[in-house]
């Protein structure tokens, strides 16, 4: 399983960008009016991408695993 990250057009459904790797975990996202992208992982990664091109801007090892609770 490959996780993915997709950013779509809201108008035309036209993908933007995309980013993917090979863990196989389930995470949250959250974006915010600054065109920021935050999300996580069960290596305890926490990072943020740029939201209109997928660019990494940050990323830290936060020691923990974090990963979407449903």
């Amino acid at each position: 399983m490959v996780r993915r990250v997709r950013a779509l057009d809201p108008q035309t459904g036209e993908k933007k960008w995309g980013v993917q790797d090979e863990r196989r975990d389930r995470c949250g996202i959250l974006t915010t009016a600054f065109d920021l992208l935050f999300t996580g992982g069960r290596e305890g990664f926490f990072q943020a991408l740029d939201a209109r091109s997928g660019k990494l801007l940050w990323k830290d090892q936060r020691g923990r695993n974090i990963r979407w609770v449903p």
